[in-house]
């Protein structure tokens, strides 16, 4: 039968419902997270003013693609700028850098206007920083329209000054030819120098008018931060490709048992059986059927959980069941300590041990060795078929890989049988408990996955065909 046919369904469902479990709680932890941080969070109220920048002036414009020059924009935000608001805003417990974080600068494009938003925990606040940010800027580089021009206009007054005086010397000599000379070369290079003076106090005086306040920054009437609907939302968005990131990773490193095929992967085996709660009678025999098919001179089977948390008793009960339709005569023996073992286990026929090996009370033959504390009596415990006593032993010890018991019983059992618990029992510990057998000599025929059903369901099992994986 294909492994699709061979989902238990019901440990399936159980994986889904954790996996929804984790993508809800995970979302709604960041939903709590969300929600405490918009009533936690102090207010952010941000405030916009804009300049005018003009563009005829330096700096002005880029003639390459019209955009606003990035001088002015890393203007809004420099160190000097911000030192100047510091002193009109009389700020004392801020410094220029810290200051700059709550200041943002940026050309709007395709424009000369340069937009200055600030943050602030109040509207007011926000509103007087946007503003004096703007004031700053402005006044900023009219200093620094003021100093570039300096030094050319002290270089032409004193040039004019220097003109001046050679000229006067000159005008106070007798008249002769070369002198009226010299007066025409000094007065034409007065001029000249004059004009140029001229043309420099005019560009500085451009420079100094070329950024000017375009829009003053209003009161904002609503923070920007937190914003509940917003921000519920990026909490929501975020809890939920989250959570299903870690289903999915956890999905990715769950090795636990869900399908009949995973447990004979595992083990290797080619018999499987999963628990089916509305299946009865009938399956238990063509379990005990299909079983028998590939070793039909087996008389000792042992029945090896794979894990700690597994439990063999169902399945040995089972098989012995199983027997018991097909009129087999049949023993259960569960060994729980390897230093209490009967010694015909050995294959000497006789041991020395004590318990209380006792019949179901059915009148089918069929009876259980031991007491459930470890001890097994050699009397009660008959496994010796060619005497007639019983036709079939069901033997049941803790995980091989975990337990020595089944080593030492492994030259007196034909097969085993692993028994693994669906959502439960991880493929790691299936591997071990096969090796385990398979290294003391014992043949690991048949993977029985249980159901974690209730008690009155765990006698109800659905075998699968032979040879299936």
């Amino acid at each position: 039968m294909a492994g699709t046919d061979l989902l238990t369904f019901s440990s399936i469902t159980r994986a889904i419902r954790h996996r929804l479990a984790v993508v809800v709680a995970t979302v709604l932890l960041a939903l709590a997270l969300g929600g405490a941080w918009v009533l936690l969070a102090p207010p952010v109220y941000q405030a916009e003013s804009s300049l005018y920048v003009d563009p005829g002036s330096v700096n002005g414009l880029q003639q390459s693609d019209g955009l606003l020059s990035p001088y002015y924009v890393r203007e809004a935000t420099s160190w000097r700028v911000m030192q100047r608001v510091i002193a009109s805003l009389a700020m004392t417990d801020v410094t220029p850098d810290q200051l700059a974080r709550h200041v943002n600068a940026q050309a709007l494009r395709g424009t000369n206007v340069l937009v200055i938003d600030a943050q602030a925990p109040s509207a007011q606040q926000a509103a007087n920083l946007a503003n004096a940010v703007a004031d700053a800027v402005v006044e900023q580089n009219r200093a620094d329209a003021q100093n570039r021009q300096n030094q050319t206009r002290q270089y032409l007054e004193g040039e004019l000054s220097r003109i001046n005086q050679q000229l006067q010397t000159l005008q106070a000599q007798p008249a002769d030819p070369a002198r009226q000379i010299q007066i025409g070369l000094l007065q034409q290079q007065y001029s000249t120098t004059y004009t140029g003076l001229q043309s420099v106090m005019l560009g500085q005086s451009r420079t100094a008018d070329s950024v000017d306040v375009l829009e003053r920054a209003p009161l904002p009437r609503d923070p920007v931060q937190p914003r509940p609907l917003i921000d519920l939302a990026i909490a929501l968005a975020a809890g939920l490709a989250l959570g299903v990131l870690i289903a999915l990773v956890a999905e990715r490193l769950d090795d636990r048992l869900r399908r009949s095929d995973a447990l004979g992967e595992a083990a290797g085996t080619h018999l499987l059986a999963t628990v089916v709660r509305d299946d009865a009678g009938p399956g238990l025999a063509k379990t005990h059927e299909h079983l028998l098919a590939r070793h039909p001179k087996a008389r000792v089977v042992l029945v090896a959980p794979a894990g700690a948390s597994d439990a063999a008793e169902d399945v040995a009960r089972m098989l012995a069941s199983a027997g018991q339709l097909a009129g087999k005569k049949v023993q259960i023996v569960h060994l729980t300590a390897p230093e209490t073992l009967p010694a015909h286990l050995y294959g000497n026929g006789h041991g020395n041990g004590h318990g209380n090996g006792h019949g179901n009370g059915n009148g089918n033959g069929t009876a259980e060795g031991g007491n459930g504390n470890g001890t097994s009596s050699s009397q009660a415990v008959r496994l010796d078929p060619g005497r007639g006593w019983y036709d079939l032993a069901i033997v049941t010890v803790p995980a091989p890989h975990l337990d020595p018991t089944a080593t030492r019983v492994a030259g007196s059992v034909d097969l085993a049988v692993l028994v693994g618990t669906a959502g439960r029992t991880r493929a790691k510990e299936v591997r071990k408990a096969a090796e385990a057998l398979r290294q003391s000599g014992v043949q690991v025929e048949a993977g029985v996955l249980v159901d974690r059903a209730p008690a009155a369901n765990r006698m109800r099992w659905k075998p699968w065909a032979a040879g299936s994986r």
